[in-house]
């Protein structure tokens, strides 16, 4: 019998523990995705920022080797490069995030603006306009503009 019941506290310690490990892994890929994410949209705009006052006049989506990123730069999924009267907008989608929010917030940080795009408006975590952007941005995605 006190076999049996000290099996059982075991038992329900160690899933008690796993449960609390299982939650503490999915908070550091959260923020492994947040920080990670957030360094990626600032050297994307960096590289981008450097293209744009170089090449004041162009309005386009530019890649990344065009725009000096070094080749062994590997950006996230569906992220991209547009410029337009030497400003640049790095993005990526938003629903390839778990947290855009997160995302936009740890960017403004840094004293960047950032927001999600609506159409060719570029909207803050309350709904307000921060930017205009230009049409060539994904709808619904994290943009940063440097």
């Amino acid at each position: 019998m006190y076999t049996v019941m000290l099996t059982c506290m075991l038992l329900i310690a160690s899933i008690f523990i796993s449960s609390v490990d299982i939650a503490r892994a999915r908070q550091t890929l959260h923020d492994s995705e947040v920080t990670n994410v957030t360094l990626m949209l600032e050297q994307i705009g960096t590289f981008g920022s450097k293209y744009a006052q170089a090449n004041a006049g162009t309005t386009s989506a530019v890649s990344f080797a065009s725009a000096g990123a070094p080749s062994w730069f590997v950006a996230w999924p569906g992220a991209g490069l547009y410029v337009r009267a030497g400003t640049s907008y790095a993005y990526t989608p938003a629903a390839n995030l778990r947290d855009p929010a997160g995302i936009v917030a740890k960017v403004r940080e840094q004293g960047l603006v950032a927001g999600v795009s609506s159409g060719t408006n570029l909207l803050d975590g309350l709904g307000n306009v921060v930017a205009s952007l230009p049409s060539g941005i994904p709808n619904n995605s994290v943009v940063v503009v440097q």
